[in-house]
């Protein structure tokens, strides 16, 4: 029974323009399961991105942030466009594995903004949103905040909506909503409640810092719809 119901549910899906975003068994599995792609959701953030983040370096400095091909197709819209029966995101781990220079600092820091600005589940922004760049030490904590940083600085919208301290290593949406920077070789999770979080460079990770990462994706377990950003030089991005 479930072929004929599949091939129906394939037929809808190229019917409403998202065919070319089932591109595994596991994605036919679960449309079975009640999952499909929106395409509005899928496009907002980078519409988001386009409007509101700015490069910060380089010959693209103050130009918007726009995504190429391959990360709109293959990463964003992806994460963000399949929802589930109740409107959540299926995803809640991206594994984006480029080689150097190839943008993934700016891209977690961009998903870093707008889960504390613009995410919305039934409408409503996450309560409380805390976000963390995390890494092995404090250098390499910086290297996606100081992103992030630079991009809100550059952008007099989110300028307005966002309070950056420098010193601290926070950004702030209100007194409860942040993105900071954490270097899990020196850090405690005690008292955290992560909505999302980003990794950088985990191959690295020495066993302390291996355990506050465990400790800080356990405790998004409160979050109706966590995320797990990792990025780190190697070959080829999967979501999970």
């Amino acid at each position: 029974m479930a072929i004929p119901r599949l091939a129906q549910l394939l037929a809808n899906a190229r019917a409403e323009g998202w065919h070319q975003y089932v591109t595994s068994s596991l994605d036919e599995i679960a449309l079975l399961e009640g999952y499909r792609f929106d395409m509005q959701r899928a496009r907002k953030p980078l519409w988001y991105f386009a409007n509101n983040c700015r490069h910060s370096k380089g010959e693209w400095a103050g130009k918007p942030l726009l995504m190429t091909e391959f990360q709109s197709e293959r990463i964003i819209k992806p994460l963000y466009g399949w929802i589930g029966p109740d409107g959540r995101r299926r995803f809640r781990t991206l594994f984006c594995f480029e080689p150097k220079k190839q943008g993934k600092s700016t891209i977690a820091a961009a998903i870093g903004i707008y889960s504390l600005d613009a995410d919305r589940l039934d409408g409503k922004l996450e309560r409380g949103a805390e976000i963390y760049a995390a890494a092995n030490d404090k250098e390499q904590a910086q290297q996606v905040f100081g992103e992030a940083m630079r991009m809100i600085l550059a952008s007099p919208t989110l300028r307005r909506r966002l309070k950056v301290f420098r010193g601290t290593k926070t950004i702030l949406r209100d007194a409860a909503s942040w993105f900071k920077a954490l270097p899990c070789n020196d850090a405690t999770t005690e008292g955290k409640n992560a909505y999302v979080v980003i990794v950088d460079e985990i191959h690295v990770f020495g066993r302390k810092a291996s355990a506050v990462f465990n400790a800080l994706r356990y405790s998004t377990i409160a979050r109706r719809q966590p995320l797990t950003v990792i990025i780190t030089t190697a070959g080829e991005e999967t979501l999970g």
